[in-house]
């Protein structure tokens, strides 16, 4: 690796909380089956309290774990346009950090 060059490896964990409707007026198909909630509604409409069916349609997902990888490069423009767009070396950020929080 570079000095201007930073990669990060890790795993991520995501809880699939999906969305419901307070008064359960939402429905989901699933082909075959037929709603005891609605049991007019056609072949496939279900509701929440419905066998099977939860209030939020979808089950929450606790077991969502993936990979994570991050990259961060510094390209170090110091000079011509580039530097003034970039904010030229690291050396004038720590003089800025160093004038606000009155260290030396």
């Amino acid at each position: 690796m570079k000095p201007n060059l930073t990669l990060n490896l890790g795993v991520r964990w995501e809880v699939s909380m999906p969305w419901y409707d307070t008064q359960g007026k939402i429905q989901a198909f699933v082909p075959g089956l037929q709603s005891t909630q609605f049991p007019l509604s056609p072949t496939g409409l279900v509701f929440p309290g419905d066998p099977g069916i939860p209030k939020t349609l979808a089950p929450t997902r606790y077991k969502n774990f993936a990979p994570r990888l991050g990259l961060a490069y510094s390209p170090g423009f110091s000079d011509g346009v580039l530097g003034k767009i970039f904010g030229g070396p690291a050396r004038r950020a720590s003089g800025v950090v160093r004038h606000l929080l009155h260290i030396g």
